[in-house]
């Protein structure tokens, strides 16, 4: 941008600016504020950002325009405001027209005025601050995660195991149990290697670096763990087996459909504001399950829980799942545990078994 010469860009300029965020992304100029690396993932949420803002111009009805603070004049910041805010509630129209949850929506939202952050902070455009006036979205959608007792079947359940071989769910099994258990998102998990393998005395340890976050944790490994990767270990360097993402959440739910109490679990969503209830799968019509609702994000969400509902000082548990001290996040996984110790002390002190 000029700020010379012009008070705006407009159209191919804004997607031009777009695709340079994107490209300081991939090359690494572009950092988070710990210093580390951008994730994938996290780049490819702003790619499929862009192309909401594409899907959106080429209606035709919006202009995407950038403005340059510097050269307005007082009534000109005024009616730059105007144009940022009918901007963000035709955009916000046009993203829920599409069926999208105030979830996804506020990760878009997020995501597009981090944008003018950029612009503002690395590109020194001074863009001004309109876009903070974007309200994100939010949808607290329930943790879903399974008990200790669904995973000892997957482990140790004699009929459930010669289903496993005959479906030949195996990896997957061993995948999803290593996940369920270390806390690890998938990406982590899948770049796990034998040098992170670590043996003192009789006991084994996983030392591991988070992509996401950066922080170091140690953690001791119960024996079944130790023993996938061991089987693993003999075909390579990697302690896993290296399943494409989209196959594992495809077979992982097939996994969990053999699961005891895969009990009727309907969907809670929230589109502006307002709370919607999914009883059944859209195209097939029956009844939605647990097993519906896993995925790879479930074995995070499952081991974080168990350690909490088993005790573990969230201290502790902050520190193996990576969790910074004043996590949002995390707070919805103490939650869901207390929600859970407190249905169980109910029954366990209940005597109404014991009446005549």
């Amino acid at each position: 941008m000029n700020r010379k010469k012009t008070k705006f860009i407009e159209g191919v300029g804004y997607f031009s600016l777009f695709d340079q965020l994107i490209e300081s992304m991939y090359n690494g100029k572009k950092v988070r504020a710990n210093g580390s690396p951008i994730s994938r993932g996290t780049i490819a949420n702003y790619e499929v950002l862009r192309k909401h803002l594409q899907g959106f111009a080429d209606q035709g009805n919006f202009t995407l325009r950038i403005y340059n603070d510097l050269q307005l004049t007082a009534r000109e910041r005024k009616s730059a405001a105007h144009y940022h805010m009918k901007l963000y509630k035709a955009f916000l129209k046009y993203l829920y027209a599409k069926g999208l949850y105030d979830n996804y929506v506020g990760l878009l939202i997020r995501n597009w005025r981090s944008f003018y952050n950029y612009l503002n902070d690395d590109l020194h455009m001074y863009v001004g601050s309109y876009h903070k006036k974007f309200h994100v979205p939010k949808d607290e959608i329930p943790v879903v995660a399974l008990t200790k007792k669904q995973l000892f079947s997957l482990l140790y359940d004699e009929e459930l195991q010669a289903e496993l071989i005959s479906r030949k769910l195996i990896e997957v099994r061993d995948l999803f149990i290593v996940g369920c258990t270390v806390a690890l998102r998938y990406s982590d998990l899948k770049r796990l290697s034998k040098l992170q393998l670590q043996k003192k005395e009789q006991h084994y340890y996983l030392d591991v670096r988070a992509a996401k976050t950066q922080i170091e944790t140690r953690m001791l490994l119960p024996s079944y763990c130790v023993d996938i990767f061991k089987k693993y270990l003999k075909r390579g360097d990697h302690l896993l087996p290296q399943i494409s993402l989209q196959y594992f959440n495809r077979k992982v739910k097939e996994l969990s459909e053999l699961i005891p109490e895969n009990d009727y679990l309907h969907k809670v969503r929230e589109r502006k504001g307002k709370t919607i209830i999914r009883q059944k799968d859209p195209k097939t019509q029956r009844k939605l399950k647990l097993s519906d609702h896993i995925s790879s994000h479930t074995m995070r969400r499952t081991a974080i829980s168990i350690m909490l509902e088993s005790g573990m000082d969230e201290i502790l548990v902050r520190r193996i799942s990576g969790h910074a001290p004043n996590s949002k996040e995390f707070y919805r996984y103490v939650r869901l545990a207390q929600h859970r110790l407190d249905a169980e002390t109910t029954r366990v002190f209940s005597f109404e078994d014991m009446k005549g």
